[in-house]
């Protein structure tokens, strides 16, 4: 069994105990569950039918797919659980903070389930407190971690005094529990400082279509940044785009090759910033030493190069300890103290072309 099935099939499983479904209830399709997880329709199906091999899902012709038999047995068998809530429109803009999370609760509560919880893009409160009512079946979660929740969300949570803690671009101001995320208007301000200090006067700055509330800091960063550097002259334009590669893709070639072209892009995105280096080059230019491409990020990526300048987390060990200090806190009863923490960045410069060459 491939590794990608592997984990399709743990996050279906994951989905229907933590959603509290009971056998005979009717569960998502193949392409439901392709668009929730990010992975193609056949691989969902193919990872429904080895479930519904084991028992756990039910596949009735002409009717749909229903949670099985052996979903009882599971869901009785499971230990004590760390939930992970994050919106399925947003899951690819915050996987590498989920992996995070995901690290430091094995980490730390290694003897704890964790199950990650996809909420459907619309009606989103219904559909969290479906969650919530069927815990009165069932043993309810250690803590939940709620990733770019709404804060209508957050107050469902509060109102029922579950353990939970917030990140994912988290409004500051206006949370609802205990909250740790990164620094977002820091991240924006370094970033666009970086591009207008290097002479960058056209910026484009690409958001996805479904802000968070970590977006608005990040704009009021890039202005800021654009302030401190001392750059008059630079138009910094806001757009909004759909979060898919296709979409990122037709709005950098229409942007490119018109006039007054930017030189440079700044995102909240990898998947924003990998499209953009790759169109950029496709048309000619060359990257970074041309075109400019600047994104937000918490750790390194994979290889010892990167054609983008990225922010990430200045102090990985410090943020993994706040989040667990505020876990086990919650996890005691106890009101975290302090209960937020900023995580600073620092900028990592691409490296020049010319010494690829």
């Amino acid at each position: 069994m491939s590794s990608k099935n592997a984990q399709v099939m743990l996050a279906i499983e994951q989905d229907i105990r933590a959603r509290g479904l009971k056998p005979g209830q009717l569960y998502q399709s193949a392409r439901e569950v392709a668009q929730m997880l990010g992975v193609s329709p056949m691989t969902a199906d193919r990872a429904m039918r080895k479930l519904a091999s084991n028992g756990l899902l039910q596949r009735r012709h002409g009717s749909g797919t229903y949670v099985g038999e052996a979903a009882v047995t599971a869901t009785k068998s499971m230990p004590r659980t760390v939930q992970i809530w994050v919106p399925s429109n947003f899951y690819a803009l915050y996987n590498v903070i989920i992996e995070n999370i995901i690290k430091t609760v094995h980490l730390e509560l290694p003897h704890d389930s964790i199950q990650q919880v996809f909420i459907p893009e619309e009606e989103q409160l219904a559909f969290c407190e479906r969650i919530v009512e069927s815990w009165s079946d069932t043993t309810p979660p250690r803590t939940v971690v709620l990733v770019s929740c709404s804060q209508a969300v957050q107050r469902l949570i509060k109102e029922h005094n579950i353990p939970a803690v917030a990140t994912g671009g988290v409004s500051k101001t206006s949370c609802e529990i205990p909250w740790i995320d990164m620094d977002y208007r820091q991240a924006g301000a370094t970033l666009a400082e970086f591009a207008a200090s290097a002479g960058h006067q056209r910026v484009l700055v690409l958001m996805n279509r479904l802000w968070g509330f970590g977006d608005n800091e990040f704009l009021e960063g890039i202005e800021q940044g654009i302030k401190r550097a001392g750059k008059r002259n630079v138009d910094a334009r806001v757009r909004s785009v759909e979060m898919e590669k296709r979409a990122i893709e037709l709005h950098l070639r229409r942007a490119l090759r018109g006039g007054q072209a930017p030189t440079a892009v700044i995102c909240s995105s990898k998947i924003t910033a990998s499209v953009a280096v790759r169109v950029a080059e496709e048309l000619g230019l060359r990257v970074p030493d041309d075109f400019l491409v600047c994104t937000v990020r918490v750790r390194s990526p994979h290889g010892a190069n990167c054609r983008y300048a990225y922010t990430r987390w200045a102090t990985s060990r410090e943020s993994n300890a706040a989040l667990y200090s505020i876990m086990q806190q919650l996890n005691q009863g106890d009101v975290p103290n302090p209960n937020h923490y900023l995580i600073p960045v620092e900028l990592v410069e691409p490296e020049s072309l010319a010494l690829w060459e």
